[in-house]
């Protein structure tokens, strides 16, 4: 709708929706679309409360008359607005989802455009913190290994004093069985474990 087109009129009016639902792209409109078509409607309005105000056959004509099109109008303007509404939500995903993109937001009424900035911050807010969430962290620490490495131990050669069965050692080991005076290199807590329980000795410490 162009600066020079009539106030809204019905026909105008059905012109814009055609219009706009017969093209995929945003219509460009006057910047005070909105207010003229609520000043349409008010108009309207105060036409039929006037009508209704008289006593007569012609005047309950006039009256049916103007509610019809009172109806036919808002019926009009309600599926105009969900049509440039979808497209405006539309724009905001596209727009979203591709940032480094500039899309045309130029017949995007003031209205629209306020509401275009308030879903794409949703948008760009969702998605933003789901792939924060879905993507590696790379300032966090490798996750330590929870594997225990045994330190070294070179290990001490014991003499057996007695029989001594198959055992497992503090290391969760197993050692033995082992014969009577029969000598074999252990690890030292192992080889001290012997000894203090009486049944090694301890013969030399490897170094």
């Amino acid at each position: 709708m162009n600066a020079n087109e009539p106030v809204i009129t019905f026909e105008t009016l059905y012109d814009i929706m055609r219009r706009e639902k017969a093209r995929d792209e945003l219509q460009k409109l006057n910047a005070t679309f909105y207010p003229d078509v609520f000043t349409y409607i008010t108009d309207k309005q105060h036409i039929l409360e006037s009508q209704a105000g008289k006593d007569s056959i012609f005047a309950s004509q006039e009256v049916e008359k103007t509610k019809t099109q009172l109806r036919n109008i808002l019926k009009i303007a309600r599926e105009l607005f969900d049509r440039r509404e979808s497209k405006t939500i539309q724009l905001a995903l596209l727009s979203a989802r591709n940032n480094e993109k500039m899309y045309d937001t130029s017949s995007l009424l003031p209205e629209e455009q306020e509401f275009f900035n308030h879903i794409k911050t949703i948008i760009d807010t969702n998605r933003s913190s789901f792939f924060s969430l879905s993507s590696p962290r790379p300032n966090l620490e490798k996750p330590k290994d929870l594997k225990i490495t045994a330190e070294k131990d070179n290990g001490c050669k014991v003499r057996m004093l007695c029989d001594v069965p198959e055992f497992l050692g503090t290391d969760l080991q197993s050692y033995g069985p082992y014969t009577n005076q029969s000598v074999v290199s252990l690890p030292k807590q192992i080889a001290d474990m012997l000894a203090s329980l009486g049944q090694a000795v301890i013969e030399n410490e490897s170094t």
